[in-house]
């Protein structure tokens, strides 16, 4: 599995199941279209800073998940880290 793949599914489960929406609704609050979400979900596209600031934005104005919020430095990192953890299994 590529590191975009694992970093896609994590984006996945954080977008939707803990929010309790689907690709749909995500797909709605942050004005992008499902084909979009899904190359990010399936890892045919990473994560860009100005995405995730969006992502970050939405969900914390975003009535349906006033509970839950998402920082857009947090998932920077843990997509960064998701590569270095990839890159040092295949260098073993």
């Amino acid at each position: 599995m590529k590191s975009k793949e694992l970093f896609g599914l994590f984006l996945k489960e954080e977008l939707t199941k803990k929010s309790n929406l689907n690709v749909s609704q995500v797909a709605s609050i942050l004005k992008c279209s499902r084909s979009t979400l899904n190359d990010l979900f399936n890892g045919k596209r990473q994560l860009s800073k100005a995405f995730a600031k969006r992502i970050e934005e939405s969900f914390s104005s975003n009535s349906l998940s006033s509970d839950y919020s998402i920082k857009a430095d947090d998932l920077l990192k843990k997509q960064a880290a998701v590569i270095q953890v990839l890159l040092v299994i295949i260098h073993f």
